[in-house]
């Protein structure tokens, strides 16, 4: 994929500054950064959500051809469906608006979740709502997936579980999620985007960042580029 010049200004608050960056799928890219840098409306224009006040972005290769709704799977910071929908409902719900799905019982078996289809999503807990999300976000067998902040909230042992279904649903597919979790972003993902007060301050993999850097751990590169941007 490639974004070109892609910007956002609400009023007069510039949002994301013009930025230009590309990634090879299958990659799992990081976007990270401060509250307020630009990472939720990056993602935003990502998922087709937000429209930029300049540039655009280029999914053709991981689409090829078939429209981005058909093959990008999303999971926002909040999530509203149906009240009194059972998770087996949504899942049921969700499989009628594309043509080409996962086999339920398959998706149901690989996140784990036969224990709860027949519970009201607003009744789960939140380590389960996000099981869900996944298996809605991933029904469609989407070769880009979008996640914003999906483990924010969510206890130790519930983010593991919810990495060991991710890291099984995005083989061979190109993620971009935004975490505050340096130390899940170094074990799981592949390649980061850095945004500092809506300009972009790093595009590429860990491993490449780190190097630069000089240094083994990327919660100290993080804190290490943000006091450098606050003080300058």
């Amino acid at each position: 994929m490639r974004a070109t010049n892609i910007s956002k200004i609400y009023g007069e608050k510039t949002a994301l500054s013009p930025i230009s960056f590309s990634f090879n799928s299958p990659a799992s890219v990081a976007v990270i950064g401060h509250n307020g840098s630009g990472k939720t409306t990056l993602l935003e224009i990502l998922m087709g959500l937000t429209k930029p006040n300049t540039g655009n972005v280029d999914f053709s290769k991981e689409t090829e051809g078939v429209p981005l709704k058909e093959r990008i799977g999303v999971v926002l910071q909040e999530n509203n469906f149906y009240e009194d929908a059972t998770v087996m409902e949504l899942l049921r719900l969700f499989r009628t608006y594309y043509d080409q799905t996962y086999d339920l019982g398959m998706l149901i078996e690989m996140l784990g979740i036969h224990n709860f289809v027949d519970k009201r999503y607003s009744q789960l807990s939140g380590g389960m709502k996000q099981k869900v999300n996944l298996a809605l976000a991933f029904l469609n067998k989407p070769a880009v997936a979008i996640l914003d902040e999906p483990t924010t909230g969510l206890d130790p042992v519930a983010r593991a579980e919810f990495w060991d279904s991710l890291d099984t649903l995005c083989h061979g597919r190109l993620l971009f999620l935004s975490s505050h979790y340096m130390s899940e972003v170094q074990e799981h993902c592949s390649h980061v985007l850095f945004l500092n007060d809506s300009r972009l301050v790093y595009a590429g993999t860990i491993k490449g960042l780190l190097a630069e850097q000089s240094c083994n751990d990327l919660s100290d590169v993080y804190l290490k580029i943000a006091r450098e941007r606050q003080s300058s």
